[in-house]
């Protein structure tokens, strides 16, 4: 599950419902959800979304969209596979097919196995629309800046209220579900089976219309279509219940069971999912049925109905990848600046380690100031500040070296060597630095390389080396 806020926008009838859930621990908790009237013109109607978002102080970056279920054509078909490669390749053909002429760009649809019949043959639901009665939607939700994550229809939303049926866990495999969802006028009816949309239809009655019969009768025939695609999917009478969820006007006071032939089940979305509601304020709308845009946020995703068009995925992944790409850009320049601030620290106290050598170097007298000398070069060259130590013991062996001894060069290896190297006037001068070599604690392995004598312009000298080692 995704830890980001899990944003819908569900276009149903003449109101807009919006809801909104975040992840917290393993459970999806709902923050937000509202719903607003289409009341201006769709061109003004962007500037209704962003202000209704602002009332409810709730700011959204990306959404799924929700359309309402008679905005796509259903088919059932049975295909002789259940190899799901081979299922994918018919329903495509079969697509095509059904939508001959048509501009293959603009068909969006999706499909789920529901089953198998006694041949063995796969059933497959099919979901299919055209990409104009999608632009509608998408655009005035692009124009209120919000971005298109993926495209569904109420139909997902209403998967996921088959868990809170009395039971459904325990029937699984063998469970119908009649599901009436009503909002006010507008009315989806789905037969719901193992997580499955079997049948979907979805019927409106007009403002006017303030009798019983017309409702009598498209719930009837609702009845009648999905019993008979029911011995399609199965053979025999399987057991099924009755449930109307969401709310309308148009409901109360009527004896839905005598339509039906059975009892019914009622209840109110809001009411099932208490433990799961965290709302800042309380969902507006008693004739609005929040049962599909609630459902699919508790869900936390939209691939029960996967609508979304090609472009808008391509969309999708090119924005991940610039997302992706800027965070690792701003990892990368945030990890430059603190290596350049390390880098700069460096380089001060070097500069400032640097100024007093040369402080230290201008009160030195003698072979102190060669050791001294050597040091600092050897620093510039190698900054080994770190040996501080050894700056130490050269000072006080400095303080011990013989007036007869000149020096030309100081190593410092890496791995503790120390070589010094210079001349004497004469042997017995050399000998006297090489024990004060030994003797100073901390050197060991102290020994003459080679020594020779040299003429020089200041007469004769011995050139020595001597290599020691750091305790």
């Amino acid at each position: 599950m995704k830890k980001e806020p899990f944003v819908v926008f569900e276009f149903n009838a003449a109101t807009v419902r919006v809801c909104r859930s975040v992840l917290r621990g393993s459970k999806r908790i709902v923050t937000h959800c509202f719903s607003f009237p289409i009341a201006v013109s769709w061109k003004d109607f962007s500037d209704e979304i962003r202000n209704h978002l602002k009332s409810q102080k709730l700011h959204v970056s990306k959404a799924v969209l929700m359309l309402p279920r008679d905005k796509a054509v259903s088919h059932l078909w049975v295909f002789p596979s259940n190899k799901a490669d081979e299922i994918s390749q018919m329903v495509r053909l079969r697509v095509l097919k059904e939508c001959f002429g048509m501009d293959k760009e603009n068909l969006v649809y999706d499909y789920k196995i529901v089953g198998t019949d006694k041949e063995g043959c796969a059933q497959v639901v099919v979901f299919l629309l055209q990409r104009p009665q999608i632009d509608k939607y998408t655009e005035v939700l692009l124009e209120a800046g919000i971005r298109i994550e993926g495209i569904t229809l109420n139909t997902a939303g209403l998967f996921n209220w088959a868990k809170f049926l009395d039971n459904s866990e325990k029937k699984e495999g063998q469970r119908r579900v009649f599901l009436l969802n009503a909002d006010d006028r507008t009315f989806d009816f789905q037969l719901l089976a193992e997580g499955k949309t079997v049948f979907s239809r979805s019927f409106h009655l007009a403002a006017t219309d303030e009798g019983q019969d017309n409702l009598s009768k498209e719930i009837k025939l609702s009845l009648e279509l999905c019993r008979r695609q029911q011995k399609t999917f199965s053979e025999g009478n399987m057991p099924a219940d009755f449930c109307v969820i969401g709310s309308s006007d148009k409901l109360l006071g009527l004896d839905i069971g005598s339509w039906i032939g059975n009892e019914f089940t009622a209840f109110d979305p809001l009411d099932e999912a208490r433990s799961c509601l965290d709302l800042k304020s309380p969902a507006n709308g008693p004739s609005i049925s929040y049962a599909a845009v609630l459902g699919l946020a508790l869900l936390g995703s939209y691939d029960g109905v996967d609508l979304t068009p090609r472009q808008i995925k391509r969309d999708k992944e090119l924005f991940e990848k610039k997302k992706s790409f800027k965070r690792w850009f701003l990892s990368f320049a945030g990890a430059c600046i603190v290596l350049f601030m390390i880098f700069s620290v460096s380089i001060e106290r070097k500069i400032i380690r640097l100024s007093g050598f040369k402080k230290e170097l201008s009160l030195l007298r003698g072979p102190e100031k060669v050791l001294g000398g050597l040091l600092m070069e050897h620093y510039i060259e190698k900054e080994v500040l770190k040996d501080r130590f050894i700056i130490d013991v050269l000072k006080r062996l400095s303080e011990k070296t013989p007036a007869g001894i000149s020096f030309v060069s100081l190593d410092l290896g890496d791995e503790g060597s120390v070589v010094f190297s210079g001349v004497a006037e004469n042997a017995e001068i050399l000998a006297d630095f090489l024990a004060t070599l030994k003797a100073e604690r901390a050197f060991k392995n102290v020994r003459m390389d080679f020594s020779q004598l040299k003429e020089g312009q200041g007469g004769q000298g011995v050139k020595f080396r001597i290599l020691s080692a750091r305790r």
